[in-house]
C-alpha cells in the first residue's frame, strides 16, 4: 500500500484490479465504493422485500461512512488546488438530489391519494424540508402511525443534509487535515456521549428509532468517514491507513467488534457505543479494498460491472424502492413473484430516475455554477453521498 506520494505511482506489481497507488486526496474516481455501495442498497433491499428484521440498518450505517469519506476527500481535493467554493459544493447537492426528491414526492403524494383517500403532506413536508428523521420518531413515540411508508426512507437524507449543513463552512476554516481529524473525533465522543447518558436516562427509548435516527445521536456515523478522509492527509494517519492492508489488522478490528457485543452487558453503553465499534472494522475494509492491491478477490466483486451499476444507481433504488414494492406487490398475488417483481421495478424506477433526473440536472447544475470547477468522473467524489 502506498502512502502520499505520486513518484510512487506504478511501482506495485500490476494486478488487473483497480485500487488508488496514492492515498492522500485527488479528483481521480474511488475504485471499489460503488460496489461498497452496492452492497449496502442490497442490504436495504434484502430487509424491506425479504426481512424486517435484516441488515438495512447497517446498509445505511455503510452509506453514511462513505459519504462522510468521499465528500470530504473531495474538498481536500479541492483545498489542495485552491478552488474550493462553498457555493458550489451546495449547488453540486442541490442539482444531485433535489430534483429526484421532489418528483418522488410529487409521485408518492398521488399514489397516497389514490391509493388510501389521503395526502399524507406532513411526510412529504418532512421529506422536501430534510426533517423526516425527527417527524418519524416523533409519530413513533406519540402512537401515530406513518400515513404513508414511502416517505420513511428519507430519513437517513436528513441526517446527511444536516450533516453537510455546517460541515463544509466548519471545512473552509479549519483548513489543516489535523484540525478537520480533530473535529470528527470530537463529534464521534460527544455523540457516543450523548447516546449514553440520554439512554442511561431513559432506558424506555433503548430499541425505538430515537437513537437510530435522530441526527443527534446519528452523525457520528458520518463522521467516521470523515476522520479516514482527514487521515489520509496526515503523514501519521496514512501510516495507521497503511495497516489496513495487513491481515491481522482486519482480523483484530472483527476481534474487537465480537468482544464488545459479547463483554458489553449494560443496554445503554451498548447502545452509545454501537456505530463506533461497528464503524471499526468498516473503516478498515474500505482502507483495504481501495488503496491495496491486496485482497483480489474482493476488489474483483467490488469493481464488477454489475456491482458498479448498482454502485451508480443507489440514490435512485433507494428512493423509489419503496414504491416499486407498492407497485409488485399490487399487480403479482404470489410473495415470492411479488418479490421478484419489487426488485425488478426497483430498478426499472430507479433508472428512469437515474437517466431522466439525476443526469440531466447534474449537467444542468454544471452549467448553471458561474465558476467552472475541475473535471470530476461521474459517481467520483462529487456524487458521492448516501444519494449516490
Amino acid at each position: 500500500m502506498h502512502v502520499n506520494s505520486n513518484s510512487d505511482a506504478g511501482k506495485e506489481p500490476v494486478t488487473g484490479q483497480p485500487y488508488l497507488k496514492t492515498i492522500a486526496a485527488s479528483y481521480e474516481h474511488v475504485p471499489s465504493l460503488d460496489g461498497l455501495r452496492a452492497i449496502s442498497i442490497a442490504a436495504v433491499l434484502f430487509t424491506h422485500f425479504v426481512a424486517p428484521h435484516g441488515p438495512g440498518g447497517y446498509g445505511v450505517f455503510l452509506f453514511f461512512i462513505i459519504s462522510g469519506f468521499l465528500i470530504t476527500r473531495l474538498l481536500f481535493a479541492e483545498q489542495n488546488r485552491r478552488e474550493i467554493s462553498i457555493k458550489d459544493f451546495y449547488l453540486r447537492r442541490f442539482f444531485r438530489l433535489y430534483p429526484v426528491l421532489v418528483v418522488f414526492t410529487l409521485f408518492a403524494v398521488t399514489v397516497s391519494y389514490f391509493r388510501y383517500g389521503h395526502f399524507s403532506l406532513d411526510e412529504a413536508f418532512a421529506a422536501l424540508f430534510y426533517y423526516a428523521n425527527f417527524l418519524i420518531v416523533h409519530k413513533e413515540l406519540t402512537g401515530q402511525p406513518l400515513d404513508f411508508e414511502a416517505f420513511q426512507v428519507f430519513w437517513s437524507l436528513s441526517v446527511e443534509e444536516h450533516f453537510y449543513l455546517f460541515f463544509p463552512v466548519i471545512f473552509f476554516f479549519l483548513k489543516k487535515a489535523e484540525r478537520v481529524a480533530i473535529l470528527a473525533i470530537v463529534v464521534i465522543v460527544a455523540c457516543t456521549a450523548a447516546r449514553y447518558l440520554m439512554a442511561s436516562a431513559h432506558p424506555e427509548l433503548i430499541g425505538t428509532h430515537y437513537f437510530g435516527m435522530l441526527t443527534q445521536y446519528r452523525i457520528d456515523s458520518i463522521a467516521l468517514g470523515v476522520l479516514l478522509a482527514a487521515m489520509c492527509e496526515i503523514p501519521a494517519g496514512q501510516r495507521i491507513v497503511m495497516l489496513a492492508d495487513r491481515y491481522w489488522m482486519l482480523a483484530l478490528a472483527f476481534v474487537v467488534l465480537a468482544a464488545g457485543f459479547i463483554l458489553i452487558r449494560d443496554p445503554a453503553l451498548k447502545t452509545a457505543l454501537r456505530w463506533p465499534m461497528l464503524g471499526f472494522p468498516i473503516l478498515v475494509m474500505i482502507a483495504a479494498v481501495v488503496f491495496s492491491p491486496r485482497h483480489r478477490l474482493a476488489i474483483a466483486a467490488l469493481n464488477h460491472p454489475a456491482a458498479v451499476w448498482t454502485g451508480k444507481l443507489s440514490y435512485s433504488l433507494y428512493v423509489w424502492h419503496t414504491l416499486a414494492g407498492y407497485a409488485a406487490h399490487d399487480l403479482l398475488a404470489n410473495p415470492v413473484l411479488a418479490t421478484a417483481g419489487a426488485v425488478f421495478f426497483s430498478y426499472l424506477f430507479a433508472a428512469l430516475s437515474y437517466f431522466l433526473i439525476e443526469q440531466p440536472m447534474i449537467r444542468a447544475g454544471k452549467r448553471m455554477r458561474k465558476k467552472t470547477g475541475p473535471h470530476v468522473p461521474p459517481g467520483g467524489p462529487a456524487e458521492a453521498t448516501l444519494a449516490g
